[in-house]
Parts: C-alpha cells; structure tokens; sequence
C-alpha cells in the first residue's frame, strides 16, 4: 500500500521508495472482492463443488445448486436433508450463518404460493424509486409504461428541466428491476436510457410516466411454474 499522508519514515526512507506491506485485505481496499472471490472458489473446491461454465456464481454438487452473490448465498435442492447437510460442511470451512427459508435476497421477495409456482417481486426498491421521482399517495397511476405508439427521441427543440432529476441514478434502479423481476418495463426503460445527457422535459415526463405505472404496479412481478416434462414415442 503507499503510505498514508502525513506518515514518516526514519533516515532517508520515503513514499516514493518504500510502500506498506499488506498483512490482510479488510472492507474497502480495491482488492478485496477479487481476494475473497478467489478464498470462497478455493474453499468449495476443496468440498467438491463444480463451477458452472454459463455462470461462474453458480456451483454443484450432486442435486444441490449454491448460487452466490459476494458473500450472500442461496441453496436450493430436492431434499432438505442434503441441505441441513451442506450447511454442517461449510460452517466447517467458513463462518457462516443459516437465515432459513427463502424470503428476500437482493431485494427481492421471493413468495410460494399454493399451485406449487414461485412469485418473485421487488416493492420495498419500486417504493424508492417513486420516492426519488417525488411521488406520493395521492399520485395519479398509468395502466402502461409508456404512451403507446411514441417513440422517445432526442429532442432537441424540446424544454429543458424545470426542476432537478436524478435520472441517472433513477434509470439504474429501473434497468436493475426491469432485469430481476419486471420484463414488461424493459423497453420504455431502454428508450429512457439513451438520454442521460442533455435531457428536456419530455425525458423526464417520460421517467414520471413509468413511475406511475410502477405505483400502480407495486406488487407485480414475475412468476416460475414447475413443469412437468413428459416423454413421447
């Protein structure tokens, strides 16, 4: 590491001829991920998980799937014994701790319902963003993410902003859900996107607009059903 400003160094030694030996990476050096990334891949290694070659976030072994995100983890199989069993083996390896059932992950609300389907939506991040866009109870709601049949454009000659946005930052918490658990925002998401910069009121009413779709929308999400595969000769 350089050393830190202001620290001295006997005799003729100096920052621009000695550095910091590092001990142990903690939170909030660069290279802390990449180090822990590389401890977690070694320690399941070991226990004989396998690496997906699509997602290197997913591992198996044997009927069970690890999916990880940092140092957040999912377990899925169809036996709960195998489960209890994985979490003995790695409390072995690594200090963890077990959460239980699957709730929330990432923001997410994970809900199993009764036909046997998994619903999965994020309404405490769309609460967010309608904060961040300034809306409140009495907001009026759209049954469409975007007016049908008008495509965004650059607008050149159009009215620049009246008011501060924060469109940036509002477009990455809707490219983050259109991605996880809301596909029907995808494109009057992408057609906001292209105009982060030099942007006119139309872009923003535009934001405003998937905004109060959103508000209307709050608990949607997207849904996964089991299907059963059959064989025909």
């Amino acid at each position: 590491m350089r050393l830190s400003e202001g620290f001295k160094l006997s005799g003729n030694r100096n920052s621009k001829t000695h550095m910091l030996k590092l001990l142990k990476n903690i939170y909030g050096l660069k290279q802390v991920g990449r180090v822990w990334n590389q401890h977690f891949h070694s320690g399941l290694s070991k226990l004989g998980y396998q690496q997906s070659d699509i997602d290197p976030c997913s591992y198996y072994k044997g009927k069970l799937l690890l999916a990880v995100y940092i140092d957040d983890c999912i377990m899925a199989s169809e036996e709960k014994e195998e489960l209890y069993q994985v979490i003995k083996e790695l409390a072995d390896t690594f200090e963890i701790t077990d959460e239980g059932e699957l709730d929330k992950y990432l923001g997410v609300k994970i809900e199993r319902r009764e036909d046997g389907s998994v619903k999965m939506y994020q309404p405490y991040l769309i609460t967010q963003i309608l904060k961040a866009v300034g809306f409140h109870e009495k907001t009026k709601e759209k049954n469409m993410p975007a007016i049908a049949r008008k495509i965004l454009h650059r607008d050149i000659e159009g009215e620049y902003l009246k008011t501060e946005c924060e469109y940036a930052r509002v477009i990455g918490q809707l490219n983050f859900r259109e991605k996880s658990t809301r596909p029907d925002i995808a494109c009057a998401v992408h057609q906001c996107a292209r105009f982060t910069k030099d942007l006119r009121e139309s872009h923003k009413k535009a934001i405003l607009h998937i905004g109060r779709y959103l508000l209307k929308t709050r608990n949607e999400g997207i849904i996964y059903k089991r299907l059963k595969l059959t064989q025909a000769s």
